[in-house]
């Protein structure tokens, strides 16, 4: 791939042979300007990692679907690896990641160990339906919790999908009629987005993607990483041998 880029007001020509470095860097390492000066280039991408968890009764998959699309783009391969897609929502490109549903699986920490070592994730969105706060949703985020350690609660935004028919101002009605999910808002900063069950509107999905990058101005373009994790199972072992 040729791209024509600007440096010191000289058109360039780079060839692109781009090395993955992480989550957000590329190397372009051959760039020629055609007066034999070659510079290495660093290449910033814009890819948002973005984990969706909850129930999967607040989701509507289908075609229509921006961010999930059809069920079966998720579907873990041999149920040994957890398989993210890559999106363009609303003009940002996203690797997402579906876990909805996974809290209610035994047996995944070889998933999670395999999700946090080969992504840094910029947000967790808990998927969760307006107005019918299940048991399983009240766990899932202890779940996250308890799984991703303390940490991982500055990088989750709470996501209330409706029916297309209702509205989604409600969402202030509810919390105020349901202390225990405003507990659970808060334990996460308070941060929240609401969108239809089908997730097919443009703005809705525009204005949540602009959520998630403020989200990871707010953190200082911190993601959480696979040492978060590893720091997590750490604490975990010495707690055990501390009780032995």
């Amino acid at each position: 791939m040729i791209q024509m880029i600007k440096f010191s007001g000289e058109i360039i020509q780079v060839q692109e042979e781009f090395v993955q470095t992480g989550a957000s860097t590329l190397i372009s390492p051959i760039c020629n300007t055609g007066s034999g000066f070659y510079y290495f280039v660093f290449v910033v991408y814009l890819f948002q990692t973005v984990v969706l968890f909850g129930n999967s009764a607040s989701v509507q998959y289908n075609a229509e679907n921006i961010i999930i699309g059809e069920e079966n783009l998720f579907k873990m391969v041999e149920t040994s690896r957890i398989v993210p897609v890559q999106r363009e929502i609303s003009e940002h490109d996203v690797s997402l990641i579906n876990m909805i549903d996974l809290h209610e699986t035994d047996c995944v920490d070889h998933l999670i160990n395999q999700l946090v070592n080969e992504n840094e994730i910029h947000a967790f969105i808990f998927v969760v339906r307006l107005g019918q706060l299940t048991d399983a949703d009240k766990m899932g985020l202890e779940w996250l919790q308890r799984v991703f350690g303390d940490n991982v609660l500055q990088f989750v935004m709470f996501l209330f999908t409706y029916e297309t028919e209702e509205k989604s101002d409600t969402i202030i009605d509810d919390l105020k009629k349901d202390p225990v999910l405003e507990q659970l808002l808060d334990r996460s900063g308070g941060r929240f987005h609401t969108c239809n069950k089908m997730m097919n509107n443009q703005s809705e999905m525009r204005d949540l993607m602009n959520k998630i990058e403020h989200l990871f101005t707010e953190n200082k373009q911190q993601r959480y990483t696979g040492e978060m994790y590893n720091t997590v199972l750490k604490q975990r072992e010495d707690l055990k041998k501390s009780k032995w």
